[in-house]
This record gives C-alpha cells, structure tokens and sequence, in this order.
C-alpha cells in the first residue's frame, strides 16, 4: 500500500530507506566522496526523521547519510511526488550510482543510464565523476543480448556531457556488437574508451551494406578538427563473426568481400594502448588525418587478410595503418607490439604488419614482432617521411620492408629479418624499393641481422649504409639490383650478396666468411663495383667482379686473408676479377696449403705497397718469392 506522503516517516520507515555512509561510499566512490565534502546535500533542505521527544528536526549534516535514499531504477521512475531534498542511490546490479533531481530539466529523454524520467515528470540524473560505464545504459556483456545500442548510447552521452571515459566492466562473457559504434568527436575534446581487465568485444554480424564496417569508428564532427582526440584501451577485440574472404573476386560486393575495421580512426590524436585483436580480416587499426598517432603494448593474432590477385588492386589487410596526417609536424608511433597475421594454411600471406603512406611524416616502429606479411613495413607516397625501426623482427614474408616513391631519412637499429617465403611486385628479400622519386638524405641499417632463406633480389634505388650488420646465407643468396652505398664494420657469411650494376663506394673493416660449399661471399657483375675495400678480413670466402669500368677499379687496403687449415675454398685465390682490374696495397694472407691473393679470371693484379703471404708458416712477398 502507497504511503501518505502527508504524514511523517514512522521511524522504521526512515531506516528502512536511508543507507549508511560506509555503504553510500562503496557504492558512489569517487563521485559520491565528491558530492558529499562539497557540501551539495547540506545546501538542500534535507531534514532527519523526527520524533516527538527529539522535538523538531534538524538540518542533515552534508556526511550524514539520512540525506540519501536507496532505491531501484524502477523504483525512481515510479516516484510520484519526488523529493527535492534527497539524493537517490540506485542499487541496480551493474547500473548503481547516486542520482540527484533536476528540477530546472523539463525536456531531457530517460536514456536509462545517465537520466531517469519519473511518471511525474521528473528528471533525475546520474551524478558522474567523469566516467560512463556502458552498463548503466543496459550492455551486459553475457555473449547473448546485443550491447551495440547499449556501447552507442553511453559513447553518446559521454560526449554530449563532456565526460572523459566509456567503460566496459570485465564480464564472464562477451559484449556481443553486431553494428558499428560511431564515435564523433567535436573539437578540443578527448574520449578515452577502457576496458577494465581487458573485457572481449566480439563482431558476431556483419550489418554493413558496403563491403566493410567498422567496428569503432571514431571520426570528427568538423573537417580539419583541432584537437580532437579518442583513446581505446584495455579491450580485447575479436572479430570472428566477420568471416575470411580469401576467395572473393568482387570487392564492392558484400556478399562476397567482407572487410572488418576493427578501430577507425579519424581524429587529431588517436590512440590505441594494451588492446588485444584477433580473427580481423581486414584492418586492425587504421589511423588517417592525425596529429599523433600511437599504437602501443597491443597484441595483434589472424589479422589481416589479401586481396586475390598478388600486386593487384592491394586494398587491404593491414594490421596497423597510419596515412594522410595533418602537418609535417605529425607523428605517427607503433610500439611493444607483437603483429601477427593468419596462419601459414591460409592462401598466401596478408597485405601489411605496419604501413605508413599517402603524407605520413614523423615515423617510429620500435620494439615490435611482425609475422605472416607480404610487407612486413611498407611506405608509400611519404617523401618527407623521417622514418626509425628499431629492436623489431619481421619473419615469414615477402619483402621485409618496403619503400615506395622515396623519402627523407630512413634509419633500421637492431632489426631482424628472416623466413621470406615469396615476393611482392617481382621483388622479394629483407628491404626493396619501388619507383623512387624522392631520394632520402641517408638511409641506414645499424646492427641488424638478415637471414637469407632462399633467393631472394631486391631493388635498391636508393644510397643505403650497412653498419655493423650481419647478412648470412641460410641457403639463399640476396641480389642487390642498382644498389648504392657502403659497408661498414660487417659480417657477410656465406654465399650471401650477388650485385648488378650496383655501385658499393667502400667496405671498411667487414669479414667475408665462406662456409663449405657456400665460400663465394660476394659476385658482383654487369659492371658492378667495390671502390675500395679497407680493413677487411676475409675468412674462408672469397669474392668476384665483372668487366668493372676503368676508373672505378677496386683498391684493397690493408686486408686480410685467412683459409684455414682444413677448410676447402673453390678457387685459389680470394678475389677473382673478370675483365677487371684490381689493386692490393699492403695485404696479408694466411693459407695452410699453396694460394695466392688472386685467382685466375681473366683480370689482372696490380700490387701497392707491400704485400706478404703466409703458406703454410713460410713467408713470401706478392710475387712469392721467400722474405
């Protein structure tokens, strides 16, 4: 039965509906501390239960908790007559919160989550400390009910509030979405979406009418924006109800070709941070018209996919995508991620673990593992891109990375290139280069290794520095094709570098190693040239060179030449010139058994300086005659 509301609370009553403060802080937190030392209930009119041998009541202390009553979401729409003097605390399992009555609010829509309309009218909304929680607007994240409009709808209210976050509780099952979430960010704001554990957000549908959906699509409210920003983190991103379209033939047919974009990004600073995707055939994340753009500590599994023709009409299939940022100021960041495409049964190897393309600027790919990519990196039309990899292994691949049209400095520390398994554009090895219009400054490899697999060649249009590499044949053989540059302080093992019409202005202080079989390290042919040659060691391997022009004749300085004793080399020498001429000043040679430093080829030798040659602890100068 509806109580008098003329009459007093029976004293019963009174506790019946008031909460203790120790509850009212568990269940409000940062919010409820917020509205209790503000002094927002003691400027109420909020009085204690009276009774009659108290006398009269007494103004509520802003901490004392009989200003606060606890009710249902059904309870508060039930309200006839509402109370302007308490706050309401809605003990709905997953949408609990403190309510206070808006009496100046005559128009708002009940949303479920941040406003409440009461059968009287009345509006009563959430007190927010700066976070919604996707659960007060009814997701519930059980991989049954369909939490799409539910994740909409708190995204919604957080942006037309003002709030900083969306949060998804951790759940026993999933939130299951079955249409894109669209995030449309107005200027000067940030939206920060996080998961709290890391909850599993599962594609199970896909509604698109195009070829591709987005699962976030976070975009601007105006065209350019100016500091607008979204951040995802913390969220497991699965795409499973998006089947794999491997066999498709038609890309603008969604019957046919399905491409999920699990994060769309399209915003000033776009942020995705410790974030987890799998079975995402098509994008993982795809960043355009940024300001700063960073992808970090996220773990990426079968993302991917390929168009059907190799080389033709190459949409799509990248697990990161960074493209047309804003100024050349931007910056574009993926870090502490392990990318990973679809397995080695698929048909053939997804599009691109990273890409930068189309004005991308400031450029970093720093501690990450690429597997599973036609192009483990890939660049494209960034003629002032600044460009640094570092610490980062790509395997399983076609072309390890990829640049296309050019740019402004490109620098590789510490990468780890091995496992190629094909080629992309009738290229294929650990670094190639396509079409090149804009010439970089300087484009360097520092300590890196790459392990040569099978034949691999690649062009090298660009002026490239080895430093402190290693380039070892693993059965393969890497052919440079126009290359230009130099090599310093390298290890080049094996039958590991064949060059045409390539142009190497030094090698200084490498070793040249040959293994058994495999003892021809270098063959340059076509023209192809080493300038000069300082402080080399040669180990076992030796090296030959092809109708090289006059004036850009070999010089070897000071170098070294060790076969050691029960090693087998193909010829008796360690450099063989054909139709080429070669100068040696001041070398050294050890050998166990007869050689010289020069086999026969057809060229000729002219010694600088002098020359000695150890056979078999017998010393000789060049001409070998006994010293």
């Amino acid at each position: 039965m509806q109580r008098n509301t003329d009459s007093p609370e029976t004293e019963k009553e009174v506790k019946d509906r008031l909460i203790d403060r120790r509850s009212f802080l568990a269940y409000t937190g940062i919010a409820g501390a917020a509205l209790l030392s503000s002094g927002l209930l003691q400027s109420t009119t909020a009085l204690a239960a009276s009774d009659e041998k108290k006398g009269p009541p007494k103004p509520v202390h802003p901490l004392d908790p009989n200003a606060v009553t606890t009710v249902t979401i059904s309870g508060l729409r039930a309200l006839p007559t509402p109370s302007t003097t308490r706050a309401f605390l809605v003990s709905d399992a997953g949408k609990e919160g403190l309510f206070l009555l808006d009496s100046s609010d005559s128009v708002s829509a009940d949303n479920g989550g941040t406003v409440i309309v009461s059968s009287s009218g009345a509006r009563f909304k959430r007190l927010v400390d700066d976070a919604v929680n996707v659960a007060w607007f009814g997701a519930i994240g059980d991989g049954t009910a369909d939490d799409s409009d539910a994740i909409q709808s708190a995204v919604n209210e957080a942006i037309a509030a003002g709030h900083g976050e969306v949060v998804f509780p951790q759940t026993s099952g999933f939130y299951r979405v079955t249409k894109s979430i669209e995030i449309r960010m107005p200027d000067h704001r940030f939206l920060h979406l996080r998961g709290i554990g890391q909850p599993e957000i599962r594609v199970t549908q896909f509604t698109s009418p195009d070829s591709h959906m987005s699962l976030f699509k976070c975009v601007r409210q105006t065209t350019p924006s100016t500091n607008a920003g979204v951040m995802i983190s913390h969220l497991f991103i699965n795409g499973i109800g998006v089947g794999e379209s491997w066999g498709a033939t038609n890309y603008y047919d969604n019957t046919q070709n399905k491409i999920l974009f699990a994060v769309h990004m399209e915003v000033n600073q776009a942020i995705v941070h410790n974030c987890r995707f799998e079975n995402v055939y098509g994008y993982g994340i795809n960043i355009r018209y940024y300001d700063f753009a960073l992808v970090d500590n996220c773990t990426f599994k079968s993302v991917g996919g390929h168009w059907y023709v190799n080389d033709g009409f190459d949409a799509f299939g990248d697990a990161v995508y960074c493209a047309q940022a804003n100024s050349p100021s931007a910056t574009a960041k993926v870090s502490n991620c392990v990318i990973v495409a679809y397995p080695s049964d698929r048909p053939r190897l997804s599009r691109i673990g990273v890409t930068f393309e189309f004005a991308a600027y400031q450029a970093v790919v720093e501690n990450c593992y690429i597997e599973g990519y036609d192009r483990g990196i890939h660049v494209e039309g960034c003629p002032e891109i600044d460009l640094l990899v570092s610490a980062t292994v790509v395997q399983r691949y076609n072309v390890g990375v990829f640049v296309q049209t050019g740019g402004k400095k490109l620098a590789f520390h510490h990468l780890r290139i091995f496992g190629n398994v094909g080629q992309y554009n009738g290229q294929s090895g650990p670094f190639a280069t396509y079409e090149i219009t804009s010439m970089p400054i300087s484009t360097v490899f520092e300590n890196c290794q790459f392990e040569i697999d099978r034949d691999v060649g690649s062009h090298l249009k660009i002026y490239t520095s080895f430093s402190n590499t290693t380039i070892v044949s693993k059965g393969g053989r890497w052919t440079f094709v126009f290359f230009k540059g130099l090599f310093n302080q390298c290890t080049l093992i094996g039958k590991c570098i064949y060059m045409y019409q390539c142009l190497t202005d030094q090698m200084n202080d490498c070793r040249l190693i040959g293994q058994p079989g495999s003892d021809q390290v270098i063959e340059a042919v076509a023209g192809s040239t080493i300038l000069r040659l300082s402080d080399c060691v040669f180990e076992n391997g030796w090296i030959s060179l092809d109708n090289v022009s006059a004036g850009q004749e070999p010089l070897l300085s000071d170098c070294k030449f060790y076969k050691q004793a029960g090693s087998t080399m193909s010829y008796g020498g360690f450099i063989r010139p054909y139709a080429a001429t070669i100068y040696i000043n001041d070398g050294f040679l050890r050998s166990d058994i007869p050689m010289s430093f020069v086999a026969s080829g057809g060229g000729t030798t002219k010694f600088l300086g002098l020359s000695y040659l150890d056979i078999a602890g017998t010393l000789q100068d060049s001409n070998g005659n006994p010293v």
